[in-house]
Formats: structure tokens, C-alpha cells, sequence
């Protein structure tokens, strides 16, 4: 994230570890460990060479690789022993997590320059409203985007993608479209509510949510390994629930 500059990789973090602290309300005493962990990681990041663009190999790696791995034992240490202390309820839990995200926004907000780094997004985004403003019922078939783009082409550049899979489907396949795809992507979430007790289901339904919120800011959900591992949470989740179930019926 520090290195990408992302807005919308930070914002996806921070809906992640929402979601993963209400399923599980304890991870917010874990998260909170790790403060000062993703501090140090991201000012040795900041601090490094590599980082930038185009720039040459400096030797630093191998230093950094080392100040990466102490800071990984300082985040195993620091966890093992926030969580010690008692969190049993939820509302403590949250003003726990509350540091971090409020770290998450602020460093969103500074590794991004003081301007919204959106490039040509919200050019994207009104494009495609304007799309489906044309075509408010049934949308403009899929795949048409890219030539509606080159219709309006309000900057000088070439784009297949809306840059948001909720506003492309939209534009596309209308309202009926958007609605079919919410609720194929919605029973992960719910089978997470479902089983949130189990192991790991909170961590699975932050990385899920994760995926969810951050396709409506970019098209990486067109890239495999992006999406594969986003729906193998989903899946996990729903496996989980489904075992849950069996084990209910069995008692």
C-alpha cells in the first residue's frame, strides 16, 4: 500500500478490519498490537529506495528484507502480549480498533498527497452513470463500456473498464444486472454472520469485504490472483456455515 500510494487499498484495509472486529470483536486487541509494527513498516518503506519507480538496484533490499523481518517479531510480540488483556465486550473492542483506523485514514491521506489521487476515475464513474442514464431499464448490453467511453472520451485516452464493477455492471446490464450480482457476492458476508464464531471466519470476511469495497474503486477484480483469492474466502465462508449447520443438526 505504501509503495502503490492507494487510496483504495487503504480504504479497503480499513473496511477489512472493520468487518473482521465486528464478527470477532477479540481481534481488535490483536490489531491494536500491530500499530506500531505497521508504523515502522511503513516509515522503513518510506525510508528505503525501493520504492520509487524506475529507480535503479541500490543494495538496500537485503537491509530492508532484515528491518521487515524485526518488525514482523515485534508485531508477534506485541500481539502475544495485547492479547492478554480482557475484551469482553464489543463496545471496548471498537474503541480499541479505533487507533487503528484512524492510522489506516491518516496514512491513506499522507502517502496520497494532500489532493485525492483519483486520476481519471470520477471521469470513469460519470461516464458510466451517464451510460446508464441513457439506458436506465435493461443497460446497454455488456461489454459496451469501452464504446461508450470512446462516444463521450472526455480525456484523450483509451479505457475498457469503469474502474468499478458495481457502476460498469450498472451501465451495462441495468439495475436488474447490478441486483443479480449483490446477491451472488452477499451470502459469503451472511455465512460469515452465521458461523463468525469459528476460526479464522473473521479474518476470511475482512479479506472478502476487502475485495468487495475495493472493486468499486479500481479493476483489479479482472486480474486472477486478485479475485481467485478473494472468493476462495467467500468460499471458505460458506463452507464454514455449512459445517456449522451439520453440526447444529447433529446435537
Amino acid at each position: 500500500l505504501t509503495m502503490t500510494e492507494s487510496r483504495g487499498g487503504w480504504l479497503a484495509l480499513a473496511a477489512g478490519l472493520l468487518v473482521a472486529v465486528g464478527l470477532r470483536p477479540r481481534l481488535a486487541v490483536t490489531a491494536l498490537g500491530l500499530v506500531p509494527a505497521i508504523a515502522a513498516a511503513v516509515w522503513l518503506c518510506e525510508r528505503s529506495a525501493l520504492p520509487l519507480a524506475g529507480g535503479q538496484p541500490n543494495g538496500e533490499g537485503g537491509r530492508l528484507a532484515l528491518a521487515l523481518l524485526g518488525v514482523a517479531l515485534l508485531a508477534a510480540a506485541l500481539t502475544s502480549a495485547v492479547g492478554r488483556v480482557p475484551m469482553r465486550r464489543p463496545g471496548r473492542a471498537l474503541a480499541v480498533l479505533a487507533p487503528v483506523i484512524a492510522l489506516t485514514g491518516v496514512l491513506g491521506l499522507v502517502l496520497g498527497g494532500p489532493q485525492p489521487n483519483l486520476g481519471a476515475r470520477t471521469l470513469y464513474w460519470q461516464v458510466a452513470l451517464d451510460q446508464y442514464a441513457a439506458n436506465p431499464l435493461l443497460g446497454s448490453g455488456a461489454g459496451t463500456f469501452a464504446r461508450y467511453w470512446l462516444l463521450a472520451l472526455p480525456v484523450d485516452e483509451v479505457a475498457r473498464d469503469a474502474h468499478s464493477v458495481y457502476l460498469e455492471v450498472l451501465a451495462e446490464l441495468g439495475p436488474i444486472g447490478l441486483a443479480l450480482l449483490v446477491l451472488a457476492l452477499a451470502p459469503p458476508l451472511l455465512a460469515g454472520v452465521r458461523a463468525r464464531n469459528r476460526p479464522l471466519v473473521a479474518a476470511a470476511a475482512g479479506a472478502y469485504a476487502a475485495l468487495l469495497l475495493h472493486a468499486a474503486l479500481d479493476w483489479d477484480w479482472e486480474l486472477p490472483a486478485v479475485t481467485l483469492a478473494g472468493l476462495l474466502c467467500g468460499a471458505a465462508l460458506l463452507a464454514a456455515a455449512s459445517e456449522g449447520q451439520a453440526h447444529s443438526r447433529k446435537g
